[in-house]
């Protein structure tokens, strides 16, 4: 690996929204929006700390593999954490509510 001025940023962006998410979860445990706010934080950062590290690779083979096996998961992962946040967002709605107009 080598120092890359353009691969700190992503690490640098990559552990605030991390630490954005942890800080989010931390405040109610129990809160089903606060953890998938979390995980969908947490998928980012994942995201964009594996493209720090591609590019901070000096083989292209390993740049590969973090894209492969670690960028990649967090990029699959954030859809199905932002619908579960979508979810808690839209039950916590619903349920405050007294009636529901169905269209």
């Amino acid at each position: 690996y080598e120092f890359n001025i353009y691969a700190m940023a992503y690490f640098f962006a990559g552990i605030m929204v991390s630490a954005q998410g942890a800080f989010v979860y931390l405040q109610n445990r129990k809160s089903l929006i606060n953890f998938s706010f979390a995980a969908v934080t947490l998928c980012a950062g994942i995201w964009l700390t594996g493209v720090g590290f591609i590019f901070s690779s000096l083989l292209k083979e390993m740049a590969l593999a973090w894209s492969n096996y670690y960028s990649w998961f967090g990029i699959i992962l954030i859809t199905p954490c932002l619908f579960l946040f979508y979810l808690a967002w839209a039950y916590k709605s619903v349920r405050q509510k007294k009636w529901v107009l169905i269209l």
